[in-house]
């Protein structure tokens, strides 16, 4: 609580030593202001056009001006200014980013969606990080929303979905480039050019960075997590009418630094800290035709593929293909109705070459999965601008668990333009993949008996289940003034099934390649868990030079299972943090600059055993010219390194420490 109160009273004391007048060129925070982004247009709550406002959901979201103005060089550390997120480093190039319960590097109930294209992988189950990029001047907007979104995207969007939305290729014509360099982030660039040919908008860019590695522990010892990475692509927008047209793309190769513990059968240890590099490649292609009827009902299709490949030296290489079918339909009803519905088709082959079989395999090294779904949700005016209910379902019929309801009931109230409640009651689920259904491990040693190591064998199970989740919210936002908004919202989630390895046998003896025993474990559903909490966020501008941000989180969560020896959970209860608080200052100063400074609190983390911690990450930056912007940020400016999570994954990867590092960048607009 200390900690609470000092990191309050410093962030508010901030910046009360600039006090002038709102006169010269400060036009900056004036463009939008704490009103107007109430009424920015969100698409991820209903898959359809809608103001923020009033928004039936716990969604938030992150404008291209706070990406511009926050110093952040990845996508991940963008989500650190969404209320209630967990997002924490545990190397130079992995994160953990979770909504609402249950943190680890894959979090698997949480879904990720780059204009639409979903970039969760099954092989995973989780979205890996370090092959997400997208230029930051060139989106939009994110959407963000906590709680159970499978009604609208399907499985593996149980406790959350982010949806990033890029910019149309007509707003970013002419040229762009940026640069920089610090001491962590060594070196970075990226360069965009845009233009028109007929009445076709077209963009071309392309970045490329190198980030150091990052100390482990309190020695001056470097971890081997060093990241390099090039990445190209390009999109076309055009209109004809009432049809609209988009095709983009993108191709990306990079490699990734790791260190593993991983088990062996050489005496003492029976494991050894490996190093090795993970080179990752991938490419994507999207296309997208919007149709929208005179009589107001309107139609899209969207058709993706996308290629990823990723090679470990140390235990396996493997590649995904997916192509992916979208279609929806939205219509006026006959009683003050609004339906939208559509199906969907997606199709992923998957194929794989392991490097160290005694240890870790795949059943099927090659392996396709199918996953077709139906969608559908009624939205009815009960009040004409008071009471308004949302109904609705998907369908999705997966290859390991066949057909899964996703129902959704969702009722907004305003009962005046400044005011709105809503709750709901949403059933989720997260399918299983093949990372459960395909994979088997040895970990251990767990001991060591008259010299012979003993092990626990993982094996897959082809008949595991959809872990399942019922999901109870309520919110509310308040425009207090033009200058004031609050937004508020609780949840109470059950889970059921959720994933655990059961141990199903004494341990067996086995003699290749030398004697040792395995005791064998299946994957399977034998937890129960609960979650609850809520979050409350604020914007207030201050003065018109002056706009605060503000949000703090409370939660708990908690696992059961039915024997503990015997049913061992995947992921503990306490990894995510009972308490976070987190507070933005953004700041017009004269003469063309600008100081944004953040100021984070993360409670501590009971299971991992992570300590709580402050920092402060701050930029400032001068446009001596309106197309030349020079900046310097600094992150985790409080202490000199220290650790934000550990992880418990099943090839133990080493955490290092965040350190304190600067970097200078220039942007120029042509």
């Amino acid at each position: 609580m200390k900690r609470l109160i000092l990191l309050l009273i410093i962030g508010l004391a901030m910046p009360l030593g600039y006090a002038e007048e709102e006169t010269g060129d400060l036009a900056g925070l004036k463009e939008m202001s704490s009103e107007d982004l109430l009424d920015i247009e969100v698409t991820s709550v209903f898959k359809k056009p809608g103001k923020l406002f009033a928004a039936p959901a716990a969604v938030t979201v992150i404008t291209s001006e706070e990406i511009r103005r926050s110093g952040a060089t990845t996508l991940a550390e963008l989500f650190r200014m969404v209320p209630g997120m967990h997002v924490a480093r545990s190397d130079a190039n992995k994160w953990s980013i979770a909504s609402r319960a249950f943190s680890d590097q894959f979090t698997d109930k949480l879904l990720v969606l780059i204009d639409g294209r979903r970039v969760y992988s099954p092989v995973v189950s989780g979205v890996i990080w370090q092959a997400q990029h997208t230029p930051m001047e060139d989106i939009d907007r994110i959407e963000i929303i906590k709680g159970p979104a499978g009604t609208v995207w399907g499985g593996n969007a149980a406790n959350g979905a982010i949806n990033i939305v890029t910019k149309n290729a007509s707003e970013t014509e002419g040229g762009y480039i940026l640069g920089g360099f610090g001491n962590e982030e060594k070196a970075f660039g990226r360069i965009r050019y845009g233009f028109e040919v007929k009445d076709v908008s077209l963009r071309f860019y392309g970045l490329g960075f190198n980030r150091d590695s990052q100390p482990v522990d309190n020695t001056t010892a470097e971890g081997n997590d060093e990241w390099y990475l090039g990445q190209g692509g390009f999109r076309a927008d055009w209109a004809q009418e009432n049809d609209t047209f988009k095709l983009h793309g993108d191709y990306y190769s990079g490699v990734t630094g790791t260190r593993n513990l991983l088990s062996t059968f050489t005496p003492p240890d029976f494991s050894a800290l490996v190093d090795g590099d993970v080179d990752i490649d991938g490419a994507n292609a999207v296309f997208r035709w919007d149709h929208s009827f005179d009589d107001g009902h309107d139609l899209n299709l969207q058709l993706y593929f996308d290629h990823f490949r990723r090679l470990d030296e140390n235990t396996t290489r493997f590649q995904l293909d997916t192509y992916d079918l979208e279609f929806q339909h939205r219509f006026q009803g006959p009683f003050s109705q609004e339906i939208t519905s559509g199906f969907g088709y997606r199709y992923s082959q998957f194929n794989a070459v392991t490097f160290n079989p005694d240890f870790f395999q795949f059943l099927n090294d090659d392996k396709d999965v199918q996953i077709f779904s139906l969608f559908l949700q009624d939205e009815i005016t009960l009040a004409e601008e008071l009471l308004t209910l949302t109904v609705g379902s998907k369908y999705q019929r997966h290859r390991f668990v066949g057909g899964e309801w996703q129902p959704n009931a969702r009722l907004a109230l305003t009962p005046n333009p400044n005011q709105t409640g809503w709750l709901a009651v949403s059933r989720g689920v997260r399918a299983p993949d093949l990372a459960d259904t395909n994979r088997n491990f040895l970990l251990g040693p767990n001991s060591i008996v008259q010299g012979a190591p003993v092990f626990r064998e993982l094996v897959a199970n082809g008949t595991a289940q959809s872990e399942i989740l019922l999901a109870y919210e309520l919110g509310y936002r308040w425009k207090v003034s033009e200058a004031l908004n609050f937004d508020l919202s609780a949840f109470y989630n059950i889970y059921d099934k959720l994933a655990t390895t059961d141990i199903t046998g004494p341990a067996a003896q086995r003699a290749n390649p030398i004697l040792h025993f395995v005791v064998p474990s299946i994957r399977a559903n034998s937890g129960k868990g609960e979650a609850y909490g809520f979050e409350i966020s604020g914007n207030w501008q201050a003065r018109d030079w002056w706009r605060i941000t503000a949000w703090y989180s409370s939660q708990r969560d908690s696992i059961e299972v039915p024997d503990p020896a015997v049913n061992i959970i995947s992921i503990n209860e306490g990894t995510f943090p009972r308490q976070q608080v987190w507070m933005r200052h953004s700041i017009d100063l004269p003469a063309n600059l600008e100081f944004d400074v953040m100021t984070r609190f993360v409670g501590r983390v009971i299971t991992t055993q992570t300590d709580s911690y402050i920092t402060f990450d701050a930029r400032l930056a001068w446009k001596p010219t309106s197309n030349l912007e020079l900046s310097l940020v600094g992150q985790n400016l409080v202490d000199a390194r220290r650790k934000e999570i550990n992880i418990d994954d099943f090839v133990f990867t080493e955490v290092t420490q965040q350190q304190r590092s600067f970097y200078l960048q220039f942007s120029y607009q042509f």
